[in-house]
């Protein structure tokens, strides 16, 4: 009795003071500009404010704030409210949801798991696949599978349902059932930014650099990290290092630390003889990833040596020798230009429209 009077009394405050204690919270909802999100969460804070614990409320909340990108705060609303009601499979499947958002792929998986001990499945095709996306990251194939099956039965022709079997089975080897999900998805969507770009890095591997560049090329999105790479290899791969170096740019605006982009930068300005430059991002590899490049301390060096910083060009030729000690290296040096001169400038065409 006491606690009813007392919410009674905080939803009349809250009517008096024009607020509803009821928001809806779906993203199509507030996609349609049918309420106003700070607004809602501003209701919210005064129903908090007066019941701290109002697991529902914070729940609500943490969704909100998820939707404006408020990513730690709404990863705080949740924990919160689990700490309430900690057996609720949708606080834990919105947990999973955001600690997969900011990359903490193992407390997303644990919270999934904590939702299958007690029983319950996952109901939904689009909770489906979000598990099955959590275990292929972990590269967990039997449970992303046990998940992409459920959400087969569920939705066999849904796009996305297509495209995670197709990844499945790129990542199992097998590319021929692979290229018949990209298929069956072009034939109803010629425009799938992902599967275009799937099949591209397939003909890549294959040496089919034509066909992987017409794919790229029909691309129309905000071009991610994987597309700049690829388009950046196949660019390569033709002799057109000066637009590949844009794309290798491109890939490091979107994934600053990756290796490879920097160590191709790091060959392309070697090349252009731009040393400066090309001992910034040589610089920018991280220790682990040099070894992967067995010329990548002996372009270093000669880097340095045309600046003349002899201390660190010495330093580097001594670790290009421990890599490999039969290293002839002015012969290598000498022959630094050959795929400079080979350069086509001329590759606007080849690009995106």
């Amino acid at each position: 009795m006491i606690y009813y009077l007392k919410f009674s009394s905080i939803c009349l405050m809250l009517i008096l003071a024009g607020c509803s204690p009821v928001v809806e919270t779906s993203e199509e909802f507030a996609i349609n500009g049918n309420y106003d999100i700070e607004k809602s969460i501003l209701y919210l804070d005064k129903i908090i404010e007066h019941h701290e614990n109002n697991a529902d409320a914070l729940f609500q909340r943490s969704k909100l704030e998820l939707q404006i990108e408020k990513t730690l705060k709404a990863k705080e609303d949740i924990v919160n409210a689990i700490s309430i009601e900690p057996k609720n499979s949708d606080y834990l499947m919105l947990k999973a949801q955001i600690d997969a958002k900011i990359g903490q792929n193992e407390d997303a998986i644990i919270s999934i798991e904590a939702i299958l001990k007690r029983g319950e499945n996952l109901n939904t095709v689009e909770a489906q696949l979000f598990a099955t996306n959590l275990y292929l990251n972990a590269n967990n194939l039997n449970k992303a599978e046990y998940f992409l099956q459920q959400a087969a039965q569920n939705a066999p022709g849904f796009t996305e349902v297509l495209y995670n079997r197709a990844r499945l089975s790129l990542i199992r080897h097998d590319t021929v059932k692979a290229i018949d999900f990209y298929n069956i998805i072009l034939k109803k969507d010629s425009n799938n930014n992902n599967s275009l770009i799937d099949l591209a890095e397939i003909n890549l591997i294959r040496n089919n650099v034509d066909s992987a560049l017409v794919l790229l090329s029909k691309v129309k999105t905000d071009m991610p990290f994987k597309y700049n790479v690829l388009f950046a290899e196949a660019l390569t791969e033709k002799g057109f290092t000066d637009s590949a170096s844009k794309f290798w740019g491109n890939a490091l605006l979107l994934s600053p630390r990756d290796a490879k982009s920097h160590y191709e930068l790091a060959k392309y300005y070697y090349s252009e003889n731009l040393f400066q430059n090309a001992i910034s991002h040589f610089s920018a590899v991280q220790e682990n990833d040099r070894k992967k490049y067995k010329d990548f301390y002996l372009m270093l060096a000669y880097s340095y040596q045309q600046i003349a910083d002899t201390i660190h060009s010495e330093q580097y030729f001594d670790k290009a020798k421990m890599i490999d000690s039969n290293i002839v290296i002015h012969k290598i040096l000498q022959s630094k230009h050959k795929h400079t001169n080979n350069h086509k400038r001329n590759s606007e065409a080849i690009l995106p429209q």
